[in-house]
C-alpha cells in the first residue's frame, strides 16, 4: 500500500482541532440572557413573521410566468 511514503499534503493544524471542538461543545455554553434575547427574538420570531406577511400580502400581485397560449399551436390536428 502507498500509506506513509513521500511528503504528506496536509499538515496538522491545531487551531482546527480546537475550533471543531468548541463548536461541539457550543450548546453546553449557550445560555439565554437579556443580552442575547433581542437577537433570538428577532431570529426565531421576526424574520418567519416578516416572510410570512410578504408572501400573503404579495400574492397573485405579480406573475411569474407569461400569459397562456389561447391559440394552438398547429393550425390542423396533429396526427403522427
Amino acid at each position: 500500500m502507498a500509506h506513509g511514503h513521500g511528503p504528506q499534503p496536509l499538515k496538522h493544524e491545531p487551531a482546527f482541532d480546537l475550533f471543531y471542538r468548541y463548536r461541539q461543545t457550543q450548546s453546553d455554553r449557550f445560555r439565554v440572557t437579556p443580552k442575547n434575547l433581542a437577537p433570538i427574538l428577532v431570529l426565531m420570531i421576526g424574520i418567519p413573521s416578516a416572510l410570512t406577511w410578504v408572501a400573503y400580502n404579495s400574492q397573485g400581485k405579480w406573475f411569474r410566468f407569461e400569459k397562456r397560449r389561447t391559440t394552438p399551436a398547429f393550425e390542423r390536428e396533429y396526427k403522427p
